[in-house]
């Protein structure tokens, strides 16, 4: 988690950021969402944003279009007669395009704090919010809600604990090398 302390506009501010989407539980994504109703054959997801503090208010401040990392997670969906969709646990990364995220509806979420929006409203005003943190360069997550149809739900990725010597690149092992006089 990244820490800060924040006076500005809106008054002080103590904010943690996740610096890890797994700082991002399952447990905060139900407190956050349980008001929410799904209707059948749609399914909520999580949009994780990932970039830099200083990148998100600078870009803010411009009013300039951010290309930023995103991961799509399931949070939960509403009734469907679909194995798939039933079999996703919540906080699962899932596949799905870009567009489908884009037409997806947009979901308020209030108790969710980490929005991109609510951090710059929140930074807005301090004057030393660049000094104390813009230049770390440590990246930092970000939380929206969108409503997306099943069928936008191409795939999804479950954790992979198994082990696997890839045949084509290896990592040389430089502590056995001999040096030669």
């Amino acid at each position: 988690m990244k820490h800060l302390e924040i006076n500005g506009t809106h008054g002080e501010f103590k904010v943690a950021l996740p610096t890890d989407i797994r700082e991002i539980t399952s447990e905060y994504l139900e407190a956050v969402t349980k008001h929410i109703v799904i209707a059948p054959d749609y399914s909520l997801i999580g949009v994780v944003y990932r970039d830099t503090l200083q990148m998100v208010i600078n870009v803010a401040k411009k009013n300039n279009a951010v290309n930023m990392n995103v991961v799509p997670i399931f949070i939960r969906g509403g009734k469907t007669d679909s194995e798939f969709i039933n079999s996703l646990e919540i906080n699962t990364p899932l596949v799905i395009a870009g567009s489908d995220i884009a037409m997806g509806h947009h979901i308020n979420a209030p108790k969710n704090k980490i929005t991109i929006n609510n951090i710059v409203a929140i930074c807005s005003g301090d004057k030393s919010i660049y000094s104390k943190y813009l230049l770390d360069n440590t990246p930092v997550y970000f939380l929206e809600f969108k409503l997306v149809p099943n069928c936008a739900i191409h795939g999804a990725f479950k954790e992979d604990t198994s082990t696997f010597v890839n045949p084509f690149v290896q990592k040389v092992d430089t502590t056995s090398i001999v040096e030669i006089n």
